[in-house]
């Protein structure tokens, strides 16, 4: 048993970045403490581009492998830069997050992004129950795509480094009130779960202003909700409900 005053929660950062593509998610990742990026969304190539060698980084692809890979039990044979099956992707991103964990160089674990993660999550699950790829999650399976979403988010906040996730937004209209609001982009009802599991719930958006003859376009982080949001956004940091991207501010409060 330990006691408050040993508590450090610093160690215990697990962020969850939400926006629509184009809004700054990735490149607000890329700016963390010696960041380790899987690219499960194979989407690296702008912030790369946009950045160029400001940023410093290690990364996997979530479906190349970087080096050559072999699980016997598995019968999984793969050389470097070959393309990874749909099945196998699961078990290439476990391995590359087990390394990074263990890993003295890597301070901050960026699993980017969500969406592209229930797909791995659904074709392994698929994989173990024998069942082709493209055929559709059966309903009792669901129960243990939920139980595997969270055990990747539990066992990465273990680490004791920053954690850091990205996802979509998912607008989803009322049937009740034909009202709509805005999720996490993951099926099922772990849109409504996994912000749980996350200290910080982040938005980024691009706020626009201007007229109609000169618009302004600004990119914004917000750490409040606002009506009809149910991505569960919150802040434990202690940040602006909304303030100008960049990762100052939030870099500023994970060194005290």
């Amino acid at each position: 048993m330990k006691l408050s005053k040993e508590y450090d929660p610093s160690t215990r950062s697990a962020i969850l970045v939400i926006g629509d593509p184009g809004t700054r998610k990735t490149s607000l990742a890329m700016q963390m403490p010696r960041p380790y990026i899987f690219d499960a969304d194979n989407n690296l190539a702008g912030p790369v581009r946009h950045y160029g060698d400001k940023l410093k980084f290690a990364y996997d692809n979530g479906h190349v492998v970087s080096e050559a890979w072999k699980m016997a039990e598995h019968q999984i044979k793969y050389e470097e830069n070959e393309v990874l099956k749909p099945q196998h992707r699961y078990l290439w991103m476990s391995k590359c997050l087990n390394e990074a964990a263990r890993s003295e160089e890597i301070d901050t674990i960026v699993v980017d992004g969500l969406t592209s993660v229930s797909d791995f999550i659904q074709s392994e699950i698929k994989r173990q129950t024998g069942v082709a790829d493209d055929a559709t999650l059966r309903i009792q399976d669901w129960g243990k795509f939920i139980y595997m979403m969270k055990h990747l988010v539990t066992q990465l906040k273990t680490t004791k480094k920053i954690i850091m996730f990205t996802g979509h937004n998912l607008m989803d209209k009322n049937e009740s009130d034909g009202v709509y609001k805005t999720f996490l982009a993951v099926p099922g009802q772990s849109k409504n779960i996994l912000g749980g599991l996350f200290n910080d719930v982040w938005a980024t958006y691009i706020k626009v202003g201007g007229t109609a003859a000169k618009r302004t376009y600004e990119y914004r982080i917000r750490t409040m909700p606002k009506d009809n949001d149910h991505r569960g956004i919150k802040d434990s940091m202690g940040l602006p409900k909304t303030f100008e991207w960049g990762a100052e501010p939030i870099l500023k409060v994970l060194k005290r």
